[in-house]
């Protein structure tokens, strides 16, 4: 498939697919069966991952149900068409959150500095 070619030729040390949803199934069987396409392709991906040894993170667009709640934070059924595809767990390692600061104009992530609140009441985040 494309992505496979691109990371063959590009060799990159990440891989985003920026909106998993606007991808589309290469056969007609796959495009009966959404479940079992973003199966197959996530697969694919998943080997391709380990065959080349580096991340390849999907990203993939909210319904806006969470709009509504007062807790923001999104949760499986919030993902539209294939909720199994958020990663609940981490073999390999610490799950949780982890505040990253993204320079797009180097397409470049760097974990975001820490810094005391300046007075009492100043929880803000940097941005």
């Amino acid at each position: 498939n494309v992505v496979n070619a691109e990371v063959d030729r590009i060799k990159p040390d990440v891989v985003f697919i920026d909106y998993l949803q606007i991808m589309t199934p290469q056969n007609s069987v796959q495009a009966g069966d959404t479940n079992k396409f973003f199966e197959d392709l996530t697969r694919d991906l998943k080997i391709t991952s380990k065959r080349l040894n580096i991340p390849i993170v999907l990203l993939s667009q909210l319904n806006r149900s969470l709009e509504t709640r007062t807790n923001k934070r999104p949760i499986l059924s919030d993902i539209r068409k294939a909720a199994e595809l958020i990663v609940a767990k981490n073999r390999n390692g610490m799950c949780g959150t982890a505040e990253m600061y993204f320079y797009d104009h180097l397409t470049k992530f760097t974990d975001l500095p820490i810094f005391p609140p300046k007075y009492k009441d100043d929880d803000q985040t940097p941005f």
